[in-house]
């Protein structure tokens, strides 16, 4: 262990070759390497490092055998192969108590298995007999520490051999292909250990990601216990895991129920009782909703147990409560209604309740532009409401036709001089299957409208503002024939719609649809020219 580790955490303990070894069994893929020597064939163990000798016509490469010596069923692998492609690596993170208990070092590296080949530094690999003399198992090299304490929580970095103290983080690593990484966060390989520390009260079950974060909150603030033994552990991982904003509905700081749901006793005592009732599920968005549902338009009209029927209706829980109050209705009767229409649809199209969501937002942002009374049931809530939305579809497309004829050529020439060509630049795509178009005046886009039968027309001058980029695939052999149409928010994807709103792409457009999405997210550096998507 270096110095500079040692001087950071004077207390910090050894990491023995007894944990090493254990993890090394744990994880590590065993194998029998073996090479042949006339009549026999020498073979050394990975998972006990025993050697011993069989006959070798009685074994082969790559095939399940049982070590004699300490009975683990083994890969079997020829020296003649090499071993340069076996190779195991994991991010663990073991915790070690100190001081009786009085603080708690958390010991994170990287466990890794080359069987015989130094790590990342080249050089000759062993043969079975080399192995058989230095093997020692799965090398640890240890990248993180961090000590917990009543007093606190300090943190070093050590990636280069040399340490350095740091705020804290939740250490991971950073893996992946050039069009995709993702943080790769530390296990905890052993938090039963916890129940003998000063820690011993915090409930071990926590079973997010960022295990080494959950500690900290839970060290810093006692309503992370508290919410734990309740069955909040989704709550938990809503605010550790997810960052989901919270303190609206949660104090962490607080030291009583009330104080922590930041409300009065009685309705604090029916919070825990949610959370209890709702073991592992209950999370912050139905606090959130619960919250709502106490304010003055709707307190006492609905019971905590409708909670969650709220909050797992469809994406966004307060589009329910925006739109049952503009039309008048109230939030039972306007999911019933959503559901009605989802039945009736769901099992010739597909849809979810999250797409008939959003047909009747577009459907009542229509009436609004007709001005339509949103008071009265038989327009805010039609029995057919993909018939309503393409009757108001085609109200909207006929105004914006007439609004597009008297600006259409000022503004297609401002578009086409500056913003048309943006779009052509960070979209345009072609290859021998598919192509996307951008259209090139806002009646390229009502006419989609128009063909597609569904309610783009009404983007169609959000476009031309540069608010939103609406594209059209097509066939590359039928470029005049629409196929689907799509709406961008700069690289993130918002919708494609086909047909009527119901036509989807099936597995090959979806997969040359995807592929074109990768290129378009690619840094304008790092995209060529004339790349294709197959």
């Amino acid at each position: 262990m270096a110095e500079s580790l040692n001087e950071i955490f004077p207390d910090m303990p050894d990491f023995p070759d007894e944990i090493r070894l254990k993890l090394h069994r744990k994880y590590s893929d065993p194998y029998i390497f073996f090479s042949r020597q006339k009549q026999s064939a020498h073979c050394f163990c990975t998972s006990c490092f025993g050697t011993f000798d069989v006959p070798s016509k009685e074994i082969v490469s790559d095939v399940f055998r049982t070590c004699p010596v300490c009975g683990t069923k083994c890969k079997t692998r020829s020296e003649g192969i090499g071993r340069r492609s076996i190779f195991d690596e994991r991010l663990v993170c073991y915790l070690m108590p100190t001081d009786g208990g009085n603080a708690v070092f958390a010991i994170c590296g990287l466990l890794y298995n080359t069987y015989g080949k130094p790590y990342f530094r080249g050089g000759v690999q062993m043969t079975v007999n080399e192995l058989a003399k230095h093997y020692h198992g799965s090398e640890f090299e240890i990248r993180n520490v961090i000590k917990y304490s009543p007093d606190g929580i300090k943190q070093a970095d050590y990636y280069w051999r040399s340490a350095y103290e740091t705020k804290f983080y939740e250490p991971y690593l950073t893996k992946g292909s050039y069009n995709y990484s993702a943080r790769i966060y530390y296990t905890i390989e052993n938090p039963e250990i916890l129940k003998d520390t000063f820690m011993k009260y915090i409930p071990a079950n926590y079973s997010g990601d960022k295990q080494l974060t959950y500690l900290k909150y839970a060290l810093e603030y006692p309503a992370v216990e508290m919410l734990m033994k309740l069955g909040g552990e989704r709550i938990i991982s809503d605010i550790v895991d997810r960052k989901c904003s919270h303190k609206s509905v949660i104090d962490l700081s607080g030291k009583t129920a009330a104080e922590v749901f930041m409300t009065d006793p009685n309705n604090a005592a029916v919070i825990r009782n949610f959370i209890k009732e709702n073991k592992n599920r209950a999370c912050v968005q139905d606090l959130q909703i619960w919250k709502k549902l106490n304010q003055k338009e709707y307190k006492g009209k609905y019971k905590i147990s409708e909670v969650r029927g709220i909050s797992d209706f469809c994406f966004d829980y307060r589009l329910i409560f925006k739109y049952s109050k503009m039309i008048g209705t109230t939030l039972r009767k306007f999911m019933n209604y959503i559901r009605k229409q989802h039945d009736i649809y769901a099992r010739a199209t597909g849809n979810s309740i999250d797409h008939i969501m959003m047909i009747y937002q577009d459907y009542i942002d229509e009436c609004t532009q007709l001005e339509y009374d949103l008071k009265d049931s038989q327009i805010s809530m039609p029995s057919d409401l993909f018939a309503a939305h393409e009757r108001t579809s085609s109200a909207v497309r006929a105004i914006i036709e007439e609004i597009q004829r008297k600006n259409e050529t000022e503004k297609t020439k401002h578009y086409q001089k500056d913003l048309y060509k943006k779009l052509l630049n960070m979209y345009a795509y072609s290859d021998n299957n598919y192509s996307i178009i951008v259209p090139s005046s806002a009646a390229d886009i009502i006419q989609e409208g128009k063909v597609q039968q569904h309610c783009v027309a009404g983007y169609a001058e959000r476009h031309i503002q540069g608010k939103l980029a609406i594209l059209f695939m097509r066939k590359t052999s039928e470029p005049d024939k629409a196929l689907y149409t799509i709406e961008m928010h700069g690289k993130e994807l918002i919708q494609i719609q086909g047909f009527k709103n119901r036509v989807k792409p099936n597995e090959t457009e979806r997969k040359w649809f995807d592929r074109w999405l990768r290129w378009v997210r690619k840094p304008e550096d790092k995209k060529h020219p004339n790349e294709k998507t197959a």
